[in-house]
Formats: structure tokens, sequence, C-alpha cells
């Protein structure tokens, strides 16, 4: 990375240059639970990152709209110092690559792990990222409509039905990520950027925090997953209790939260309801290592949750009043984000490329 005029992300690692595009997908077979509207049906967005032809005068997108950035916390000044390495709808090479599709956090804007997508893209998938309405902190379609999170389509995970929330809104997120694995077939028949360019018998699942727990649950149920990683995510579902059906890759943060029982009172929470949740989550843990039959954990030294969004890490030396220690750890970011990518594309390499 160079900071002399903003942040340059690194380079990437796959031999291919990488295009990106918006699709907006309705699936109407399903009403949207999360408004009160009864006509309203279960809108999607995708962005989706590919290996790419780019044109001779092509130049790399910006990182953000000046018009969407201003939505997201970033102005026109700090968009023109932040230089990723992908194109805004140039042509895809025409070949067949694996698909791996992408959930993030809950709230978690898509568009900060773009660094990590790229990369992949890069390396020979098509990378799909899903954007969840009402859960996404703002989803905003190609028309221009704005759809910001709401409490029907989030959760406090630090109340009492946490776990009944979970379940429900993780079971949206499940079918959203099964809907746009329906939507790869048409796209390979004949969309006009991706036909012919998407090898169907090779899919990866992965995500960050609700995202990841997602991606894990959505390969128990649905075969045309061969793995599932989860970025620290604590998870819902069946795969609790019956383990992973594919090969499973848990990456864990390092930092343990410790609270005092006043930090507690301020978050709604008694110790005993605390150290209830915790014990929930290291038995879910539990049982997912033990009940798969391949199945494996990492952990990032000195990191903290927020690390495993990767944007947050390097555009640290840009915005370090907003990605502090407490958001991404004391790891030295460029380290932990090359950490990341390696276990990532080391583990899809292995069971979806099948190297």
């Amino acid at each position: 990375m160079r900071f002399k005029q903003g942040v340059e992300f690194p380079a990437l690692s796959g031999p291919y240059a990488v295009g990106h595009t918006d699709y907006e997908l309705v699936d109407t077979s399903r009403p949207e639970i999360f408004t009160d509207d009864p006509k309203a049906r279960r809108d999607l967005l995708v962005t989706v990152y590919y290996p790419a032809q780019v044109p001779a005068a092509a130049v790399p997108a910006p990182y953000v709209t000046n018009k969407l950035g201003t939505l997201f916390g970033l102005t026109p000044e700090l968009i023109a110092q932040i230089h990723p390495h992908s194109y805004t709808n140039v042509p895809a090479i025409d070949q067949a690559f694996p698909v791996l599709i992408f959930s993030p956090g809950m709230g978690a804007r898509p568009l900060f792990y773009s660094s990590l997508l790229t990369d992949l893209a890069s390396q020979g998938y098509v990378v799909l990222s899903l954007w969840h309405p009402y859960s996404t902190s703002i989803t905003v379609y190609p028309d221009g409509r704005i759809i910001p999170r709401n409490a029907a389509g989030t959760a406090d995970f630090s109340s009492d039905g946490q776990a009944a929330a979970a379940e429900k809104i993780g079971a949206v997120w499940v079918e959203d990520m099964r809907f746009v694995l329906n939507q790869l077939a048409v796209w390979n028949a004949d969309d006009a950027l991706l036909v012919g360019r998407l090898d169907l018998e090779h899919i990866g699942a992965f995500g960050h925090s609700f995202g990841g727990a997602t991606a894990v649950q959505a390969a128990y149920e649905d075969k045309r997953i061969a793995a599932a990683l989860n970025m620290d995510g604590t998870m819902f579902g069946a795969v609790t209790q019956q383990g992973s059906r594919v090969p499973f890759l848990l990456l864990q943060s390092a930092v343990t939260m410790t609270f005092s029982d006043a930090e507690l009172m301020t978050m709604g929470l008694s110790r005993a309801k605390y150290d209830a949740l915790m014990q929930r989550y290291h038995d879910s843990i539990h049982a997912i290592m033990t009940n798969s039959a391949v199945a494996s954990a990492k952990t990032l030294p000195n990191s903290q949750h927020n690390s495993y969004s990767p944007d947050f890490l390097l555009l640290a030396p840009l915005l370090p009043a907003i990605f502090t220690v407490d958001e991404i750890g004391t790891i030295d970011p460029l380290e932990a984000y090359q950490q990341i990518l390696t276990w990532v594309s080391d583990f899809m390499a292995t069971y979806v490329k099948g190297n």
C-alpha cells in the first residue's frame, strides 16, 4: 500500500484483471416479511466480481460513486484517495470459472469486503456478494431506490429472544443465498455478461459474522455448495447440531472481550445472561466441529471481530478515528489482510477448485 496520496489496495494476487457489476433479482415466490407491504416481494441486490478482459483505455473504477459514498459516510475527497483494482462493466473472459457466494455481517455494507472479493476473482472465480435488504444497513438499487435496515430485518442478539430472531432472519438469508444460486443457470444460459462463464459444478459459500453463519447453514441445506467458510460468525440452524455436510473452515478473532457488570448493564445484559450467551456460542462451535466430517478452525492473532471486514484494515491509515484498535485489533492491518486472503483462497482452492 502507498499512502502518499491516499490508500492503494494491495496488488491482485491472481493472474486475471477483475470487473464488477450489480444485478437486481426479485424472488416473486417469496413475500417480503420485513415490511408491512403485503404486495412486496423479496428484492435482492447482488454485486458480481469476475475475471475480465479490460480494454486498453479503461481505468479502474472508483471505490464507490460520490453519490453512494455520501450515503455510506464517505466524502468525495476521501473517495478520491482510495485506489482499488476493479473495473465497472467490462467484458468477462470467455471461460467458465468456479463460483463463490458471499454474505456480509448483520448490518454491514458489502462494499467494505470488496478488496478480498476482488482478489478472489483475480484468482479465477466469479464472486457473488449479497446485499440483504432491511438487514444490510443501506441497500441502493440500480434505479436509485434506497432501502435502509429496519427492526424487523435485524436483531438485538443480546436480547432474550436472540436465538429465535437469529433463526427467523437466518432462514431468510439462507433462502436469499439459495435463490441467487438458482439464478446462476439462467445467467449461464443467456446473460449478456455471464453467459457460459459460470462453472456450476464447483461452488463455495462464505461470509462474515451472521453472513458466515448463513453460508454454513446454506451449505448444509443445498447440495450445490461444495465447501463453506465462516469468518467469526455465531452459527444458527440445524448445522449447529448435525455438523457441516461439506468441508468447513471457521476463522476466529483473537480478542475475547471482557465486560464489567456496569458495562453489561449499559447493553441490557446481566452477568448470567451474558455468560449464557457465551456458553451457547461455545457449545455451537463444539458441536459443529465435532459432528462435521471435515472441519478446522484458525485464529487471527491480535484481532477483533471486524478485522474480517478487509477494507476496514486497508482504510485504517486513511480513517484512523473510525477504524480503531477496538474495531480491527492491534495486528498490523496489511498482515491481517494477507493472512485472511491466504486462508480463504487456500481453502477454496482445495475444496472448490479441487487443487
